[in-house]
């Protein structure tokens, strides 16, 4: 609804205006120059980065409301819950056609319509409006049915005899510390405070650099879980959720 609102009547209808009126003014008082954004992380020193990480959090706040991401978590969250209380996943055979069809439609639905987000990405930077037009209009539409395709394909893989998958399943265990660990390393790798690598490597060593890292936490998260039933932070979350130590969902 919000999106079709902004497709209609132009960009400035958007719930994020406050904060992105409060990230220039945040931006100006601490002496962050966008056209330099990319050296000051890349080479700057702690405090640099620091300086742009505080607005970054009302830069993220801006994103998040104005292309209306947790309208679109939410949905997702209660994608996820209805199919818990299906229990799909232990009834799969009697969902399988259901999961087939919303796989199909999904990539038929969602795959063009990414294609033509990062399209407009790429070609239309000179009709900003234009641009902004497409791609609010692709992402709406697109991001979602992609997702669930994705999600159905992994699980007709996986019981239509790919169980060679449940390799993944430490980390799937440790979601929350993977993340969060991935954040720490490659902060350290890339940003200027640590390694400085991110000024100094292309597209393709990027994507080089990441098999080795997926496979240290790998292995992390399978030594970890030989010892503990969650991990760090899934530990931690569920104390700050519930007040005290509650014990993970057996399968």
């Amino acid at each position: 609804m919000f999106d079709g609102i902004r497709v209609l009547f132009g960009e400035n209808y958007t719930l994020a205006l406050p904060f992105f009126i409060a990230l220039d003014a945040m931006n100006n008082a601490l002496g962050n120059d966008l056209s330099n954004i990319a050296n000051d992380l890349g080479q700057g020193n702690y405090l640099v980065n620091l300086r742009w990480n505080l607005s970054g959090i009302v830069r993220r706040l801006a994103v998040l409301f104005d292309d209306h991401r947790l309208v679109r978590i939410l949905a997702m969250f209660l994608v996820g819950m209805l199919a818990g209380r299906h229990q799909i996943f232990s009834r799969f055979a009697e969902f399988r056609p259901l999961v087939k069809r919303i796989t199909l439609w999904g990539f038929l639905i969602g795959l063009p319509l990414c294609f033509l987000m990062a399209w407009s990405d790429q070609y239309l930077g000179g009709q900003p409006k234009v641009q902004w037009m497409v791609w609010t209009a692709s992402f709406s539409l697109g991001v979602v049915p992609l997702t669930l395709a994705y999600t159905g394909s992994a699980a007709l893989l996986f019981f239509g005899g790919w169980r060679w998958m449940e390799v993944f399943a430490p980390l799937g265990r440790m979601a929350l510390t993977v993340y969060l660990m991935q954040t720490v390393i490659c902060v350290t790798l890339f940003n200027g405070w640590g390694f400085a690598l991110g000024s100094t490597m292309n597209p393709l060593a990027f994507l080089m650099l990441m098999p080795p890292i997926i496979a240290f936490q790998w292995l992390f998260c399978l030594l970890w879980l030989r010892y503990r039933r969650q991990g760090p932070m899934e530990w931690l979350w569920r104390r700050l959720v519930y007040g005290k130590p509650r014990p993970p969902v057996q399968s």
